[in-house]
């Protein structure tokens, strides 16, 4: 049971999330064998985490009622603090940081009550530290950041060697953050460097990501490229796991879930179903006094493949001079340079890389963000997001179109392709873009290759 632990957790850093979860549900099995409610409780909860990290919130919350329902046979404070970072992480997922830290700060709480912090307990404590300096970070409060990570290195330093190096790489992380908000670029790229060397050592590709996020983000060092190459290509491995995360089924444990929590479940689940039904019909409804003819038409020529979906190819068409280069804003010919890199990004897939920015857009064509607003603006007409979105529903669109076997994959996963932060944000942008839902839209295309 513990060797199927650790080599999960191994599987987690290495971002091969779907065989985490294989050898998690075998150490579930043996744990429900052998009655040790606690390891179940703590395995549960490791499930719910992956699958909510991954975007997957469902899935994640029905790991999570297994482990809720194990909580009564776990201490007390040991059930709070996981439940307090199950909040926490489902928050972050959503970008909402600033939401995060009060459950980060009671959780530090909860350990510096402790009359006595064994091991485990000082690696937990600098863990629930680690949180919170990035959460602090990410809300853009520098000054508590900066004490926090005060904190994390006394933590830090009375963890045994072996089992602190993980958190050092994040250590280092914050500090390269700290000094690229204070703009000491030089520091930083020091500190980046350091924290990538001892995430690639100890094997934690999960964390080279975060850290190559940072970096693009804060455009630190010459290798903006090759980061934003090594991001998109850990960014594609991701999808391929949600992919496969996405296919499985969450198997409820008959022997946690007694005849009477099932019952309210599956009434729950009913409820929800028939609201949500009704929601969807009304909305259908209005959007469809909303959808003019014009567009009706476009997507029937899309539907008969008469054309093909391309983001605003018409200005393209459009002479720089027509256009006009924003009052001696960008020479015609670095404009020219500018929107060339432009198309050929738009050719790519890689603005499907959930959390694109603008700064990663710059990054890509290694300019400033107020020529990108310019080129956006000028030869798009549209702004940084609308600019963004549209890109990934042609690039779904054109997936659909150009490969039979997506028309058979679900919405979740179609979603999660396209870099949206979630499935009822992908349908709302599908909709609002093309006039029909993503169901609607694939039910065309299926009676379609009937016909």
């Amino acid at each position: 049971m513990k060797t199927y632990s650790q080599i999960a957790e191994a599987m987690t850093k290495r971002m091969e999330y779907a065989q985490a979860i294989e050898y998690l549900l075998k150490a579930d099995q043996h744990a429900a064998k052998n009655d040790c409610f606690g390891q179940r409780f703590t395995i549960n909860y490791r499930m719910a985490e992956i699958y909510s990290k991954m975007g997957l919130q469902e899935k994640g919350k029905e790991y999570w009622k297994i482990a809720h329902l194990l909580s009564n046979k776990v201490d007390h404070t040991h059930y709070l603090i996981f439940t307090n970072r199950y909040k926490g992480r489902c928050l972050e997922s959503n970008n909402q940081y600033n939401l995060s830290i009060p459950y980060r700060l009671h959780n530090i709480s909860y350990f510096k009550k402790k009359t006595y912090i064994n091991g485990v307990d000082k690696y937990e404590y600098a863990l629930e530290y680690s949180w919170l300096v990035y959460d602090y970070l990410k809300s853009n409060q520098l000054d508590e950041a900066k004490k926090s990570i005060a904190e994390m290195e006394v933590c830090l330093k009375q963890v045994p060697a072996g089992k602190s190096k993980p958190l050092w790489a994040s250590y280092y992380l914050y500090q390269g953050m700290i000094c690229a908000e204070e703009n000491n670029n030089q520091q930083a790229l020091e500190w980046f460097d350091r924290a990538k060397k001892e995430a690639w050592k100890t094997s934690y590709i999960e964390f080279v990501k975060i850290i190559t996020q940072e970096e693009i983000r804060y455009t630190i060092g010459s290798m903006g490229k090759a980061n934003f190459k090594i991001y998109q290509s850990l960014e594609k491995k991701n999808i391929k796991e949600i992919e496969k995360l996405n296919k499985r089924l969450i198997p409820y444990k008959t022997d946690v879930l007694v005849p009477n929590n099932k019952i309210k479940i599956w009434k729950g689940v009913l409820v929800l179903q028939i609201v949500f039904t009704v929601i969807l019909f009304v909305f259908k409804e209005k959007a469809k006094k909303k959808f003019n003819r014009p567009q009706r038409e476009v997507v029937k020529l899309i539907l008969k493949n008469d054309i093909r979906v391309v983001q605003n190819s018409k200005a393209e068409e459009v002479p720089l001079a027509k256009q006009g280069n924003g009052h001696g804003m960008i020479s015609k010919s670095k404009e020219s340079e500018l929107l060339q890199i432009l198309i050929k990004f738009e050719q790519g897939s890689a603005f499907t890389a959930r959390n694109f920015t603008i700064s990663n857009l710059a990054t890509i064509l290694n300019t400033n963000t107020k020529y990108i607003h310019y080129l956006l603006k000028v030869h798009r007409n549209k702004n940084f997001n609308g600019y963004i979105n549209g890109l990934k529903i042609n690039y779904i669109i054109r997936q659909l179109n150009e490969n039979p076997k997506y028309l058979h994959y679900k919405i979740s996963y179609l979603s999660e392709m396209g870099g949206f932060s979630s499935q009822s944000r992908f349908a709302f942008i599908f909709k609002k873009e093309i006039g029909l839902s993503p169901s609607e839209y694939i039910g065309e295309r299926l009676n379609k290759k009937k016909v």
